[in-house]
C-alpha cells in the first residue's frame, strides 16, 4: 500500500511541478526568441537609417560603396529615381532572385498603403515599417522602403537584410531550453521522490510497527488462551482434575489481565489521554519513602537492593508521584527479572544544575548493541524464543511514555563488570518555568 501511495505521490508531484516548470521554460523561450527578434529589428533599423542617410545626403553613390555596404551588413540595396532603377546589380546573390524579393517588398508596402502617405506631387519623405519577407526557399528577410518626393522628383530606396543565422539561433535556443527543462524534470523527480520518501517514512514506520504490534499481541494472547482452553477442556472431561488445572487457568487469566492493562495504557498514551498530577517532589525523600516497595520486587530472587544517594541535598523535580513510582517500578522489576539470583540491584542518584539522574543498575546478562537500538520498542525482547513468560516486552515501552510525560529522557548503557544500567534523566523543577504547581495541584491531560 505504501509503495503504491509513494508511486502515485511522486507521479502527481512530478506531473504538477513538471508542468509548471515546462510552462515557465516555454515562456522564457518565447521571451528569448521575442527579444532576439526585437534586437534583430533594432539592428536592421539602424543599418537602414545609416544607408538611407548616406544615399540621401550624397550627390553621387558609387557602386563600390554599395557593394561594400551589402557585403558588410548582409543586405541588398535597390535605389531608383523617378521609377528608374540604379544600374547596380548587387554584390551577392541570394537564394531567391533579388528582383522578386524587392517585388514582394513593394507588394507588402502597397497593401499597407505606404505609397499613399505622400499623395500626388506633394513634397515630403517617409519610411515604411519593417516587413518580414520569405523567399522561395523559406529564407527570411527584413525589408523597409524609404520614399522621398520633392519638386517633381521621386527617390525610392529599398533595403532587404538576410537573416542567415535565424534558423540556427532558433534551433539552438529550442535545444537549450529543452535540455534545461529535461534536466529540471530529472532534478524535480529526485527531489519529489526524496520529499515523498521522507514524508511517508513515519507512516511506513508506523504501519510496520502496527503490524509487528498486532502480530506480537496475537502471539502473546494465543499462549494463555491455549492453556485456558486446554484446562477447561480437561476439566469438562473429568471434573476430578479441576484442582490440577484451575490454578493454571487462574494464572494465565491474570497474565492476560496484565497484558490487556499494558495494552490499554499504551493505547491511552497514543491517544494522548493520560493524565498527570504534577507537583514539586523532593527527590531524596520520594526515593527513600518508596525504598521498601522497590526492594520488595527483588526479594523474590534474593537480590539485595541498594539506594545510593549523594551526600548533598538533591534538587526537586516536578512530576506525578504515582506515575514516577510506576516508572521506577518498571525499571527495577526489569532489572530484577534479567539478573541472576543473589545479584545486587542498585538505584544510584546524582544531579547537576539542570537535571536529576536516576540510574537503575543490574549485573545481569546485559544488552547487545543491536538490541539496545530496539529495547524500548513494543513487544521487543532480546529473548527471541520468548521463553520468559513473566514479561511481554511492554514495560519499557510504557516507561518511555511515562518519561515523555515528565519531559525527561531514558537511555541504557552497559554496567561496569557486566549487566545493564537504565538512566532516567528528569529536569530540575524551575518555579518560573513550571509555575506554582504545588499550590494548584490541578489534574490535567497531557497530549
Amino acid at each position: 500500500m505504501v509503495k503504491q501511495l509513494r508511486r502515485k505521490l511522486v507521479g502527481a508531484y512530478v506531473l504538477a511541478t513538471g508542468l509548471l516548470l515546462s510552462l515557465i521554460v516555454t515562456g522564457l523561450l518565447l521571451l528569448s526568441l521575442k527579444q532576439y527578434e526585437t534586437n534583430n529589428i533594432s539592428r536592421y533599423q539602424t543599418v537602414f537609417g545609416n544607408v538611407v542617410d548616406t544615399i540621401r545626403d550624397s550627390n553621387k553613390i558609387s557602386h563600390m560603396w554599395l557593394a561594400q555596404s551589402e557585403i558588410s551588413e548582409n543586405i541588398m540595396i535597390s535605389v531608383s529615381s523617378n521609377s528608374v532603377p540604379l544600374s547596380f546589380k548587387g554584390a551577392w546573390k541570394p537564394l531567391t532572385d533579388r528582383d522578386r524579393l524587392f517585388e514582394k517588398l513593394n507588394h507588402f508596402a502597397e497593401q499597407d498603403g505606404f505609397f499613399e502617405e505622400i499623395p500626388g506631387s506633394r513634397p515630403g519623405e517617409v519610411r515604411s515599417p519593417v516587413y518580414s519577407i520569405y523567399g522561395d526557399q523559406r529564407e527570411h528577410y527584413y525589408g523597409s522602403i524609404y520614399l522621398k518626393k520633392a519638386y517633381g522628383t521621386e527617390q525610392k530606396i529599398l533595403i532587404l537584410k538576410a537573416l542567415t543565422d535565424e534558423k540556427e539561433v532558433y534551433r539552438n535556443s529550442v535545444l537549450l531550453y529543452f535540455s534545461i527543462n529535461l534536466m529540471g524534470l530529472v532534478i524535480l523527480f529526485f527531489i519529489c521522490r526524496t520529499f515523498v520518501n521522507h514524508s511517508l517514512k513515519p507512516l511506513e514506520t508506523g504501519l510496520k510497527r502496527q503490524s509487528e504490534f498486532i502480530a506480537a499481541a496475537s502471539h502473546e494472547l494465543r499462549a494463555p488462551l491455549t492453556v485456558i482452553r486446554a484446562g477447561i477442556h480437561a476439566v469438562s472431561m473429568d471434573e476430578g482434575k479441576a484442582k490440577q488445572f484451575l490454578p493454571g487457568i487462574e494464572k494465565e487469566g491474570e497474565r492476560m489481565t496484565v497484558l490487556i492493562d499494558d495494552l490499554l495504557q499504551l493505547a491511552s498514551a497514543d491517544a494522548g489521554t493520560w493524565t498527570m498530577r504534577a507537583e514539586p517532589l523532593m527527590t531524596d525523600t520520594f526515593l527513600i519513602s518508596n525504598y521498601d516497595a522497590l526492594a520488595e520486587l527483588c526479594r523474590k530472587k534474593n537480590q539485595p537492593f541498594e539506594l545510593r544517594l549523594p551526600e548533598e541535598e538533591l534538587p526537586e523535580v516536578c512530576g506525578d508521584r504515582q506515575r514516577l513510582m510506576q516508572l521506577l517500578t518498571i525499571l527495577t522489576d526489569n532489572a530484577s527479572s534479567y539478573s541472576p539470583e543473589g545479584s545486587t540491584i542498585a538505584v544510584i542518584v546524582r544531579s547537576d544544575a539542570k537535571h536529576v539522574f536516576i540510574e537503575v543498575e543490574d549485573h545481569g546478562c546485559g544488552i547487545s548493541e543491536e538490541d539496545k537500538k530496539r529495547v524500548f520498542d513494543r513487544f521487543y525482547r532480546a529473548d527471541k524464543s520468548r521463553n520468559d513468560k513473566s514479561h511481554y516486552g511492554l514495560g519499557l515501552s510504557i516507561a518511555v511514555e511515562l518519561v515523555k510525560l515528565h519531559h525527561g529522557k531514558l537511555t541504557v548503557k552497559d554496567t561496569d563488570g557486566g549487566g545493564s544500567t537504565f538512566v532516567l534523566q528528569l529536569p530540575v523543577w524551575d518555579p518560573q518555568r513550571d509555575g506554582d504547581v504545588g499550590s494548584r495541584k490541578k489534574e490535567k491531560g497531557i497530549r
